[in-house]
């Protein structure tokens, strides 16, 4: 029985060990994923610890450069090249603006302006041959009853001829014949182009006069012109200051913003007084040197803000929108034609809202509204000038109409403005005793998803004519083809109250087509236009310059072809 007993007990010891054999691989199992956890949680620290030791370097070093700046700053591209404070009270905005253009020009008279010695030559062999001289100044005060083929050489010039008396057509008129005058009051009205004559007989010349003020034609030069130019190189900078102040300033290097002191050197040099004398030629730009605006504001609130300095006049809107965000190659002629088209120091009021904005402006003037160069507060030519403007905003956004064009995809925006001027001169600077000049204006302006159209009027006082007033219109718009490619055109007309002078065909009317290929967007533009003159160019403002029109003979039939390539950042 016992060994039975022991036999019996055999295979139960068999699935004993069995079992235990299972137990301790799954023991030693348990022992190895636990053994692999704790090596992976070491390493999960080590890498933790490392993180932190990089986490501290680093700010350390942010810490020291904040140190080292002073303060925290920002940088970058927001419609310009901004650098602010991180608060956003300090901000500086770089912009740069470069205009390149090729020009051809035609005329059916030789019209090429001379300059220097050249027109210093022309003038004395026209003024020894009466029979070849030319005609009046487009800009002459003191003589519009003279006709239109006198042979005396009238000029925008205030002295005395040695051979005038009152009361005749050349009562007042710098003869060069003439070899004596009291030329104290030197010019009194701004022409194209000037001289007077120094005691010895000999012309004095503005250093940036050319032939185009004396006179329409002179018989010489080309029928057609070509050539290149930098219209544009210009840097602005503007911004806040511990934001609520504000500053905006621009510097333009252009061939058309000239200084013209010449011809005072040359008056005091020959024995004459200065006192009164002023450039002989107004520059054709907006701007007699490189300086066009600087002016510094204060914000009183979201819409009220005052600004002083050199600045615009903000009548037309033509004028204010800036030369980057027209839709024309140029500004017209009859645009620039208005004196308000100009800079001149002084302090505007302003006020916007979300329909309604408005400026009011006190500021210096000469007799054509503006004050061209940087110049004192003694020679401030009026005894007071005041000028505005309101504007309607009746659908849209302000900003939209920031540019002439209206971009595809652009809501439907409708602007009405009024703008208006008033000037009385200085009697003491100026020999326009009781002299007053006035504008009016308006105009209109639409967009919708890449479509545009602004139509705009003007009238105004006459400094050339008793009998009527300068008036005109302009009208233009444009359409985009695709989403880069925009076609224009324009209408402008313009009666400058030369008739006096010049008879009916002094009257400006031109018409410009053209198209901009949007390269990246007004950063990048080229353009072409064609333009037609149906009369003689003869009503040349402040700015004329920009246009590249030449003046023309009565023959009329001038053309213009201008490519450009802007580039604004």
């Amino acid at each position: 029985m016992l060994t039975g007993a022991v036999f019996a007990a055999t295979p139960s010891s068999d699935i004993s060990s069995s079992n235990l054999q299972a137990r301790l691989e799954a023991a030693e199992a348990k022992i190895a994923q636990l053994s692999s956890q704790q090596d992976a949680d070491w390493l999960t620290e080590q890498r933790s610890e490392e993180i932190r030791e990089i986490v501290q370097d680093v700010l350390a070093d942010a810490d020291t450069r904040a140190s080292l700046q002073g303060s925290n700053m920002s940088a970058g591209y927001d419609n310009g090249f901004v650098i602010s404070s991180s608060d956003g009270k300090w901000k500086l905005r770089i912009n740069g603006l470069l205009q390149n253009r090729w020009i051809l020009s035609n005329n059916r008279t030789p019209n090429t302006p001379l300059s220097g010695p050249a027109l210093a030559a022309q003038l004395r062999n026209t003024t020894a041959n009466p029979a070849g001289s030319f005609v009046p100044s487009q800009n002459y005060a003191n003589n519009p009853t003279a006709a239109a083929n006198t042979v005396v050489p009238v000029v925008a010039s205030q002295g005395w001829d040695q051979t005038g008396a009152a009361g005749t057509p050349y009562a007042n008129v710098v003869d060069p014949r003439s070899n004596t005058g009291a030329l104290d009051a030197v010019p009194v009205n701004p022409g194209v182009g000037q001289y007077v004559t120094t005691p010895a007989g000999t012309l004095a010349l503005a250093p940036g006069a050319t032939s185009a003020g004396f006179g329409f034609p002179f018989q010489y030069g080309n029928r057609t012109n070509d050539g290149f130019e930098t219209t544009r190189a210009a840097i602005n900078l503007s911004g806040l200051v511990a934001q609520d102040y504000y500053y905006n300033m621009r510097l333009n290097w252009s061939p058309y913003n000239t200084t013209n002191e010449g011809v005072a050197t040359q008056l005091s040099a020959a024995g004459f007084p200065e006192r009164g004398v002023a450039a002989a030629t107004p520059n054709p730009g907006i701007s007699e040197g490189v300086l066009e605006w600087a002016y510094g504001g204060i914000k009183f609130n979201d819409e009220f803000s005052v600004q002083i300095g050199r600045q615009k006049y903000d009548v037309m809107r033509g004028f204010m929108v800036n030369a980057e965000y027209q839709q024309a190659i140029e500004r017209s002629l009859y645009t620039y034609f208005w004196g308000t088209t100009n800079l001149t120091n002084g302090i505007k009021v302003k006020w916007d809202s979300d329909m309604f904005r408005a400026n009011a402006m006190y500021s210096n003037a000469s007799q054509s509204f503006a004050q061209d160069a940087q110049s004192p507060y003694y020679t401030n030519g009026a005894e007071y000038a005041f000028s505005g403007r309101f504007e309607w905003l009746a659908h849209g956004t302000w900003e939209q109409f920031d540019q002439i064009s209206s971009a595809p995809g652009e809501e439907m925006g409708i602007l009405a403005g009024v703008g208006a001027a008033y000037l009385d001169s200085d009697s003491d600077l100026w020999p326009y005793t009781g002299r007053s000049d006035w504008q009016v204006t308006g105009d209109l302006s639409m967009n919708m998803n890449g479509w545009n159209v602004m139509g705009s009027i003007s009238v105004g006082d006459s400094q050339n004519s008793s009998n009527n007033n300068p008036w005109g219109f302009e009208v233009s718009g444009g359409m985009y083809l695709m989403d880069d490619v925009e076609l224009y055109g324009r209408y402008q007309w313009l009666d400058p109250a030369y008739s006096d002078i010049y008879g009916s065909n002094a009257d400006l009317n031109m018409v410009t087509f053209g198209a901009n290929w949007y390269l990246a967007g007004n950063n990048a533009k080229l353009s072409l236009d064609w333009s037609w003159s149906f009369n003689q160019v003869v009503a040349l403002g402040s700015g004329y310059g920009y246009t590249n029109w030449l003046p023309s003979g009565t023959n009329g039939g001038e053309w213009l072809l201008r490519t450009q390539l802007q580039l604004f950042f």
